[in-house]
């Protein structure tokens, strides 16, 4: 940097004639960065001592996000498979409700009389009502 020094000023006829002092320039303002990098001393961030510590919190952290992503990737797998399921679930539902209403049908004594006729078996008594009295 330069040195504060005296100037000489122009001889002007109406002006004093004497030197003047030149005024000091303010410092720059320092920037964030530079601010930061004052502060921060990172010369020392890499000794022995440092690297120490310091790995047991990286390798921490690191084991954290292992077991988050291992978290995250069985929570996609099961539920899929609970779509999977549901979708399962909701075809054997209906299959069931379809068979159910089938034999339903098929067992009303109309259509037994039906299917026994086509194999030629008749019955020529109407059916009776089976009661058990208690004793």
């Amino acid at each position: 940097m330069a040195e504060n020094s005296f100037i000489e000023t122009e001889k002007v006829p109406f002006a004093p004639q004497e030197t003047i002092k030149a005024k000091p320039k303010k410092p720059a303002q320092a920037s964030l960065f530079t601010r930061m990098e004052e502060k921060l001393s990172f010369e020392n961030l890499l000794s022995q001592e440092n690297i120490n510590t310091y790995l047991k919190q990286f390798a921490w952290l690191i084991l954290l996000g292992v077991v988050y992503i291992f978290n995250s990737h069985v929570s996609e797998r099961l539920s899929r498979e609970r779509d999977i399921l549901t979708k399962l679930v909701e075809d054997l539902r209906t299959h069931y409700t379809t068979l159910h209403a089938d034999v339903m049908y098929e067992s009303k004594e109309s259509e037994v009389v039906n299917k026994v006729k086509e194999l030629g078996i008749t019955s020529n008594t109407a059916p009776q009502k089976i009661v058990f009295e208690q004793k």
